[in-house]
């Protein structure tokens, strides 16, 4: 069993009681701010300097793992870590859901795919594809294989995309132009 805190200058206290209980690890994360709890927290005296984490609470969380870690293992986890662990993952579980059969889903949680515009003439794709708004998608393994055989007026190029409903893509690669 684990428990995981903000890191809030000068609340030791709490953090001892919660090492008492016998936990496997404790988490501390740095303290932020949102704009939700902007006002809460000005009031209560915390401050920022970068508009996102408390002023004193990654120094008390360091001082709070010196101080107890040799009696229960604390992991610190400040905002970017965090953050780009939570984007992650949360990239990932929703690129597993929302990838089309011939899109690939990356380490990082976007999503691979072949895609092929301005064809004006039918083509022979050996593989499972998808005609959206004039666009073909298709997987990037079968575009490179058939790039070299498409008509003199379509691009082509593979996309790494965001798995959001804009599909923002992240970087496009040309195979044909």
């Amino acid at each position: 069993m684990g428990v995981e805190l903000p890191a809030i200058s000068g609340d030791e206290q709490r953090i001892r009681e919660v090492v008492a209980l016998g936990i496997d690890f404790l988490n501390l994360n740095k303290l932020e701010f949102s704009e939700t709890n902007r006002e809460k927290m000005n009031r209560r005296g915390y401050d920022t300097r970068n508009g996102i984490s408390a002023i004193g609470s990654a120094s008390f969380a360091r001082k709070m793992v010196k101080k107890y870690s040799t009696k229960v293992p604390i992991n610190f986890c400040s905002s970017n870590f965090k953050d780009g662990v939570q984007l992650r993952k949360r990239l990932l579980r929703t690129a597993k859901n929302v990838a089309k059969s011939y899109e690939s889903v990356t380490v990082d949680g976007t999503i691979i795919r072949g895609v092929i515009e301005n064809c004006n003439r039918n083509i022979k794709i050996p593989a499972l594809f998808e005609v959206v708004n004039g666009r073909i998608y298709t997987d990037a393994e079968t575009l490179r294989a058939i790039s070299d055989e498409l008509p003199e007026s379509a691009v082509a190029y593979i996309s790494e995309i965001y798995p959001t409903w804009d599909a923002l893509e992240v970087e496009r690669v040309y195979k044909r132009v």
